[in-house]
């Protein structure tokens, strides 16, 4: 298992990574990384939201005697919906900032010669040499009429470092992938017993800075770019907890002036 700086690598190895991801002729599977997808965010902010705006008409048009001094239930459940809400909110700026800021799209990445799981600007290889194992276990379901098919599950097992979990919802599929870590396997063993690299250059998108070691260079091309911190995890809930409170403030604030001139 090796760690390299995708901006450290030559202008031609970036160029080459970068067309690689983008083309399915070139890589044998991609499975995208989930912190970089909008679906979750989307769901979150759809979810929390049209209740939130509901709530919000409630609390906003409630009869004064139900309000209890600006606070209750409704307001509580508010507050926890805008938290929500903000979440999901900034999960789905957070998925278009990080598109707009790696020239690759960010999960793990199958090639003939390794996977390569690029989960930010650093990308971590695992050769196929270091393979010792793969499993690919079918899923079904069993119903009282039938038994369908679910998904499959590949488990590629290294030397070192954790295994490499793909999953896959098409059994053709997973078997094609199965079967083609598998050659690809046996042709890098073979090539490197050899010491007969050419052969590989056609199948590793990293393969000049393969044949370097990985020196480190500061050349043009595409570059991964830093992420805001309100990107980060902790950061962003601390940003919508702080949210919510100011929306639900604001809110009680309204509610209360609405309260005291009215009739």
């Amino acid at each position: 298992m090796l760690s390299v700086d995708f901006n450290q690598l030559p202008q031609l190895t970036k160029g080459r990574f970068v067309a690689a991801t983008g083309n399915p002729a070139v890589r044998i599977a991609f499975e995208a990384s989930a912190s970089a997808s909008a679906w979750q965010g989307g769901c979150l902010l759809t979810v929390a939201g049209v209740p939130l705006v509901l709530i919000l008409a409630t609390l906003l048009t409630m009869n004064v005697d139900n309000w209890n001094s600006g606070w209750n239930p409704a307001t509580a459940l508010f507050a926890l919906l805008a938290l929500f809400a903000v979440l999901g909110g900034l999960s789905v700026a957070r998925s278009r900032v990080v598109r707009k800021a790696y020239p690759y799209a960010l999960g793990t990445y199958v090639f003939p010669t390794q996977i390569v799981v690029a989960e930010s600007q650093i990308l971590v290889l695992r050769p196929l040499s270091e393979l010792i194992n793969i499993a690919t276990v079918d899923h079904y379901v069993t119903r009282v009429t039938d038994r369908s098919y679910s998904r499959s599950i590949t488990t590629c097992t290294f030397k070192t470092g954790p295994d490499i979990v793909l999953l896959f919802v098409n059994i053709q599929e997973a078997h094609r992938v199965r079967d083609a870590l598998s050659q690809g396997r046996q042709t890098l063993l073979t090539a490197l017993a050899r010491r007969d690299y050419e052969p590989l250059r056609m199948l590793d998108p990293l393969f000049e800075a393969q044949m370097t070691s990985f020196a480190k260079v500061s050349e043009p091309g595409p570059m991964a770019q830093a992420l805001p911190k309100w990107t980060d995890g902790g950061l962003r809930f601390l940003i919508a907890l702080g949210s919510s409170v100011v929306l639900t403030g604001l809110v009680v604030l309204v509610r209360v002036i609405i309260v005291a001139v009215s009739p």
